[in-house]
C-alpha cells in the first residue's frame, strides 16, 4: 500500500508557501516542539542565569537542516542518540 518503513527519519521539508511558512511552523512546533527554562552557571562571571529554550525535534536530521533554513537561521542544530533537534 505504499507504506515506508523509518519514514520519520527519512521525512523531507514539503514545499510550502511563505505566506504559510509561519503556520506550518507554529504547527509542526505545537506537536513537536517544547519550551522549557534552563538554569545555569555563567563561566565569564559565574552568575547564576536562567534561559527561556525551545526546540524542535525530529528524528530526520534533513528536515531540521531544511527547517533551519527556511525559517530558524543561525541557530545550532544538535544531534544526541536517535533524535536531532534545532535549540
Amino acid at each position: 500500500m505504499g507504506g515506508l518503513r523509518r519514514k520519520s527519519r527519512n521525512m523531507e521539508f514539503p514545499h510550502i508557501p511563505h505566506d504559510y511558512l509561519r503556520d506550518f511552523v507554529r504547527g509542526y512546533f505545537d506537536g513537536d516542539g517544547s519550551v522549557f527554562f534552563v538554569n545555569y552557571t555563567r563561566t565569564k562571571d559565574k552568575q547564576i542565569t536562567r534561559e527561556l529554550r525551545t526546540n524542535f525535534t525530529s528524528g530526520s536530521r534533513s528536515f531540521l537542516e531544511e527547517l533551519k533554513a527556511n525559517f530558524v537561521s543561525k541557530i545550532p542544530v544538535y544531534q544526541k542518540h536517535n533524535f536531532a533537534r534545532v535549540l
